[in-house]
C-alpha cells in the first residue's frame, strides 16, 4: 500500500472514530439524564415510604401499649367483680356489717389495694405490705380517683368500671364495681330499690419495674411512665392516658426505632448503585452498536 493510501486510511479511521463518539455521545446523554431521572425518583419514593413506616411503626406501638394496657386495666376490674359480685360479700358489707369477716376475705396477691366504700365514704381499706406505711395517701388517691371515674351519688349505678390514676407519681390501674348478691334478678332488683350502694375499688400500682417488664413483653425499649407530659421527649413515641385522678394527662413513653429512617440508607445505596450499573451498561451497549453502525457505514463507501 502506498504512503499516501495508507495515510488516507489513517485520517478515514480517525474521522469514523470520532463520529463514533459523538453519535454516541448523543445517543448516552438521554440515557444518563434517564438514569438520573429514575434515581432522584427512586429516593424520593423511598424517603417517603420510610416516613411512612416510621408512623406506621408509631401507629401500630401506640395501639399495642393502648391495647395492652385496657388489657391489664379489664383484667382487674374481672378481679373486681370475683370479689364484689359475690352473695356472702353482699351479706356481710351490705346487709350487715362483719368487719372480721370482711378482713379474712378481701385481700389479693393480685392487686394492691381493696377498699370498700359507699355513698363516696371509706368503710374499709386494705393495702398490700409495700404500701401500708401510706394507707393514708393511698386510700385519699384511690377515693378521689373513684369519684372522678364512677357517680358515686347514683345509687342505681350497677356497672362496673376501670381507668388509670396517678398514686404516689406512679400509674395506677383502678376498677370500681358494686357489692351485689351474685344471682342476676337479686342484683337487678338492688340496683333498681334506690338504696345505697357498698362499692369494692382495687387498685394495682405499676412501678417502673412493672413497665419495664410490659415493655419487654411488647419488644419496647425504655418503655416508662411520665407525669404531665409537656411535650414528646425527642426520639421516643408515646402513649397519653387520661388520669382519674388529675386533670393532666400522663403518657407512657418508649424508644421510637425508627424503623423506616434506619433502613434508608442502605435502600437509597443499593437503588442508586443498581440503576448506576443499568446506566453503564445502556451507555456501552450504545457504544458499542454506534462504533459497529460507523464501522458497516464506512465499509459500504
Amino acid at each position: 500500500m502506498s504512503p499516501c493510501r495508507a495515510a488516507m486510511k489513517t485520517v478515514s479511521t480517525t474521522a469514523d472514530g470520532r463520529l463514533a463518539r459523538r453519535i454516541w455521545i448523543t445517543a448516552s446523554a438521554p440515557i444518563f439524564a434517564l438514569v438520573a431521572l429514575i434515581a432522584v425518583l427512586a429516593v424520593v419514593s423511598r424517603v417517603d415510604f420510610a416516613r411512612r413506616e416510621d408512623r406506621a411503626y408509631q401507629a401500630m406501638t401506640q395501639r399495642l401499649v393502648g391495647s395492652t394496657m385496657s388489657a391489664r386495666a379489664h383484667a382487674l376490674e374481672a378481679l373486681a367483680n370475683d370479689y364484689a359480685n359475690w352473695t356472702d360479700a353482699y351479706d356481710n358489707v351490705s346487709r350487715r356489717w362483719d368487719r372480721a369477716w370482711i378482713e379474712n376475705n378481701f385481700y389479693t396477691t393480685a392487686a394492691d389495694v381493696m377498699i370498700v366504700l359507699r355513698s363516696g365514704q371509706l368503710r374499709y381499706l386494705w393495702a398490700a405490705e409495700q404500701l401500708s406505711d401510706g394507707k393514708g395517701a393511698v386510700g385519699r388517691d384511690a377515693m378521689f380517683a373513684a369519684r372522678n371515674i364512677i357517680d358515686l351519688s347514683n345509687r342505681a349505678h350497677g356497672a362496673s368500671v376501670s381507668g388509670m390514676m396517678l398514686m404516689s407519681e406512679e400509674l395506677a390501674l383502678v376498677a370500681i364495681t358494686p357489692i351485689a348478691p351474685e344471682e342476676a334478678s337479686s342484683r337487678t332488683a338492688l340496683f333498681a330499690s334506690g338504696r345505697p350502694l357498698d362499692y369494692l375499688l382495687v387498685v394495682d400500682t405499676l412501678g417502673p419495674g412493672d413497665i419495664e417488664s410490659v415493655g419487654e413483653s411488647l419488644g419496647l425499649n425504655d418503655l416508662r411512665f411520665v407525669a404531665n407530659p409537656s411535650s414528646t421527649e425527642q426520639g421516643t413515641a408515646s402513649w397519653r392516658i387520661p388520669l382519674a385522678n388529675s386533670e393532666s394527662v400522663g403518657a407512657l413513653v418508649w424508644r421510637d426505632e425508627h424503623p423506616g429512617s434506619r433502613a434508608l440508607p442502605q435502600r437509597v445505596w443499593v437503588a442508586i448503585l443498581a440503576l448506576f450499573a443499568a446506566g453503564v451498561c445502556a451507555a456501552w451497549a450504545a457504544y458499542v452498536l454506534t462504533k459497529r453502525l460507523v464501522k458497516d457505514a464506512a465499509a459500504m463507501e
